[in-house]
């Protein structure tokens, strides 16, 4: 597996790209929508909270484009909190996976193949899960 430079997954400076005009009325309306029977002060927060994470991730390197973009297609019908929720977990789990010792490239090579499709993080799960049952299958 390819050694990730851990900074080229870091935040960078803030992106001159704000949220369009559509984009923030479709927000208020899922925010209406899932919140409004909570008051306004909730549906308020949640505006206020999905409009913070797509300024969020708008700030990501353009190397996390691509996990960004799976976890808007997933996750965005639940707001892009959850949006960037999802991506702040690939890319950690991203670079967990890139300090496995060599022992355990095996796993994670096996778990990319099986479950890169549903994320990193779910490459690191199937791959921990892999590596404790080996540990566990050597105390035979």
């Amino acid at each position: 597996m390819k050694r990730l430079i851990a900074a080229s997954l870091l935040l960078l400076t803030p992106s001159a790209m704000a949220i369009g005009d559509t984009e923030k009325a479709e927000v208020i309306q899922r925010c209406k929508s899932q919140m409004g029977q909570y008051g306004a002060m909730m549906v308020k927060s949640c505006v206020d909270q999905d409009l913070a994470a797509y300024e969020l991730l708008q700030k990501y390197d353009k190397n996390a484009a691509k996990v960004i973009e799976r976890c808007t297609k997933q996750m965005k019908e639940f707001g892009w909190n959850m949006v960037a929720s999802c991506t702040e977990q690939d890319v950690s789990a991203y670079n967990e996976l890139g300090k496995y010792p060599e022992k355990d490239r095996p796993a994670v090579r096996r778990c990319m193949k099986q479950m890169k499709e549903y994320g990193w993080h779910m490459v690191k799960s199937c791959a921990d899960q892999d590596i404790e049952a080996a540990e566990a299958l050597s105390q035979y």
